[in-house]
């Protein structure tokens, strides 16, 4: 365990390359970052909430799209609609850039809308090779909308925008009820015998032994609210 204060025991240290160097979280929208909601050019502030290290140069932000810093409305091409999706940063030289940002499938609505998606809330991930399977919730611009949970592969090693990644809708949350955080937890499976097998002799008597174990699978669980 850490014996040393972090950051030198000066407090929570922003991501150098996250969002603007005076600490508001403004970003202008490119034409590989942007979610369709915003324009290419706009000024947006950032609504990050939960996030997924895939290594220590990958990251990936699951963003409300409705930000709670508006700065960005104080600028000539600032608007208030924010980026709702997931963002995928890369760290090179020093400082954190947006490569891109994944929302096909999610029919997301600007955060003006009275209700439907505006982004993403949850998010967990787990990294197989060159391929990222993440799973994350949606987040809604009301309380009462129906909201999701889905899933989506990225490749870890791509720095450009994809037109063919899509998120799946995996499940719908029951009535009465809202997707929140998402995670995997570790599931045992019933113990499954190996047919491994081999003779033993001992004062005459053959015996055989099986050698049995226990598997684990990797489950995502989702918290509601």
């Amino acid at each position: 365990m850490p014996t040393d204060l972090a950051n030198n025991g000066n407090g929570p240290a922003r991501l150098p390359g996250f969002g603007n160097s005076g600490g508001t979280g403004k970003f202008v929208i490119t034409a590989g970052t942007g979610n369709g909601i915003s324009s290419i050019g706009q000024e947006i502030n950032l609504s990050p909430e939960q996030f997924f290290f895939a290594n220590a140069n990958t990251l990936y932000v699951a963003d409300s799209g409705l930000p709670k810093n508006d700065s960005a409305l104080n600028d000539s091409f600032g608007v208030g609609l924010g980026n709702g999706g997931l963002q995928k940063w890369v760290f090179a030289n020093g400082s954190w850039s947006l490569a891109y940002t994944l929302s096909a499938g999610l029919n997301l609505v600007a955060n003006t809308s009275a209700s439907g998606v505006t982004g993403l809330f949850g998010l967990t991930g787990q990294v197989n090779g060159d391929t990222v399977e993440l799973y994350a919730t949606s987040f809604t611009k009301g309380e009462t909308d129906q909201s999701y949970l889905y899933g989506i592969t990225d490749s870890l090693s791509s720095r450009t925008f994809s037109s063919t990644a899509r998120f799946t809708t995996l499940a719908a949350a029951p009535a009465d009820s809202n997707f929140r955080g998402v995670a995997f937890a570790p599931t045992a499976v019933a113990a499954v015998p190996e047919p491994v097998t081999w003779a033993m002799l001992v004062m005459g008597f053959g015996g055989m032994a099986f050698a049995v174990r226990r598997r684990e699978k990797m489950t995502a669980r989702v918290r509601f609210f």
